[in-house]
């Protein structure tokens, strides 16, 4: 599995931000060079000085600088359009309010602003809800016109993926100014999605929303000590023994009939609850470690499953889910209530959760990586919920040479001031204070696993027939695959014409 170049380093500075709240120097507050000169001794034989490797930034990252040329733009507006209701996690920030993450992103807009001589102009338009039936449409209707309103589009990943097709949108790779090899783009997601070298998405260090996507275990630390005396969960993490069959295993004792009607329901404690949808089995399906495509030898994205394997992923998923007596299935609102008032032991999510609804309401929890499905499989695997924000530069922009430059300059002061906040501070400090929590981030982080066919669902479907599959439960995958495959073949030969077709 690819690591993700976008902080790997980032991530090994494991609770760095403990250190931001002392001094940065101690001492005197005088500056000087203290490195020494080589010394002659007596003999007449010099030593070497002591080789250093290239500067690091507090959290142990190689100070990278983007190279983009020293311009000014006079006054001129940089549009950014985004999906509602999280512009503030990512963009809009208007003063210093005293919130860590509203500071940080109002430092990295200022200080772009004041480089590049740019006012930032910020459009946030739609939900989740309405965003293919509305927003999308408005978007395309605006590019089709020429109208050049936007610079820069923080797409809804899920929805905005169909833009591929549509020859609205520049081949980021042909851009001058955006340059995939620096460290603030995540190069495994360029990788998996590319066809032929055009990518019109980028994802990375501007994207915080992939990380608060980032799907995940969250557990309460008290009830797993009561029903589960001595046992910890990170360390099973970390010796490759989490696994859906020992999640399982640790809910047999949290059962409780807690509200006096006799039948285990909403109203009782449960020792694992899912909500009902496909989220879920998309979520357990990457965690299985299966991939739904490849490439062939021209680099060519192919469709291609085991479809055994894939059968028994889909059994076991059943089994976890359903199957058993120590788990509870419910709205997505009710699991989470449910867990909120300790009615549950583990509880499968995303971090966006932890940030909006469980931090202001429960006092003490912890967070694992969805766990794999048997200790025979090497690695976890995470997946990113279709909630994140993919960046794209519309057709009809007014000032492409601008656009690109100003993409790359928030893309590099992101990854190197807002980031950091973002992870360090924000989410491990602030919803993760516990070193072992922060150390699983880092894990699901860097396990994160990217799939042409997952990513590009809506146009081929493979990942729909899976998630039908489970939710019936009903394992049919086999003949449901063998029944559409050449149609799966042809939705994917379509879907990539059409792409080559509109790169020109």
């Amino acid at each position: 599995m690819k690591h993700n170049r976008l902080s790997t380093k980032l991530m090994a500075a494991l609770l760095a931000v403990l250190m931001l709240t002392l001094p940065a120097c101690s001492g005197s507050g005088d500056s000087t060079d203290t490195t020494a000169a080589p010394s002659t001794q007596s003999t007449g034989e010099t030593t070497a000085p002591v080789e250093t490797g290239p500067a690091l930034d507090q959290y142990g990252r190689e100070i990278v600088e983007a190279d983009l040329p020293d311009v000014k733009f006079e006054g001129e507006t940089f549009t950014v359009h985004t999906r509602g209701n999280v512009e503030k996690y990512e963009w809009l920030a208007e003063e210093v309010t005293g919130e860590a993450l509203n500071d940080a992103i109002y430092k990295r807009n200022n200080t772009i602003e004041e480089k590049y001589g740019i006012t930032l102009n910020i459009v946030a338009q739609g939900t989740w809800s309405d965003y293919n039936s509305t927003t999308l449409p408005q978007l395309q209707a605006s590019i089709q016109a020429n109208t050049g309103a936007y610079d820069l589009i923080a797409g809804y990943s899920s929805p905005f993926a169909n833009m591929a097709t549509t020859g609205m949108l520049y081949d980021l790779n042909t851009l001058e100014h955006i340059d995939f090899d620096k460290p603030w783009w995540w190069q495994s997601f360029n990788e998996a999605t590319e066809i032929h070298g055009v990518n019109y998405f980028g994802l990375g260090a501007l994207s915080l929303s992939a990380i608060y996507s980032m799907s995940c275990v969250f557990f309460n630390p008290a009830l797993m000590e009561e029903v589960n005396t001595g046992v910890d969960p990170y360390q099973l993490v970390l010796d490759g023994k989490w696994t859906w069959d020992k999640m399982t295993e640790l809910s047999t004792n949290a059962n409780m009939e807690m509200d006096g009607d006799n039948v285990m329901g909403a109203g009782d404690r449960w020792g694992t609850v899912f909500f009902s949808g496909a989220n879920i089995p998309n979520m357990y399906g990457v965690a299985s470690g299966e991939m739904l495509s490849t490439r062939d030898e021209d680099g060519t994205p192919v469709i291609n499953v085991n479809v055994e394997k894939m059968g028994t992923v889909i059994d076991n998923m059943i089994k976890l889910i359903y199957g058993n007596e120590y788990t509870y299935v419910a709205s997505q609102n009710d699991a989470r209530k449910m867990f909120i008032d300790n009615k549950a032991l583990f509880h499968s999510e995303w971090l966006y959760y932890a940030q909006t609804q469980i931090a202001p309401t429960v006092e003490a929890y912890g967070v694992l990586p969805v766990p794999k499905m048997n200790e025979a499989q090497e690695n976890y695997a995470t997946w990113i919920q279709g909630g994140m924000h993919i960046y794209s530069i519309p057709i009809d922009v007014k000032d492409l040479e601008r656009a690109s430059i100003l993409t790359e300059a928030f893309a590099a002061e992101t990854y190197a001031s807002l980031l950091p906040a973002y992870y360090e501070v924000i989410l491990k400090a602030r919803y993760f204070a516990d070193e072992a929590s922060s150390q699983m981030m880092d894990i699901m982080y860097d396990s994160v696993s990217f799939d042409f066919a997952r990513f590009y669902d809506g146009q081929i479907g493979i990942q729909t027939t899976i998630k039908d599959s489970v939710t019936a439960q009903q394992n049919t995958f086999a003949s449901s695959f063998a029944a559409f495959k050449k149609v799966y073949d042809k939705k994917l030969t379509t879907f990539l014409g059409k792409v080559e077709t509109n790169a020109g």
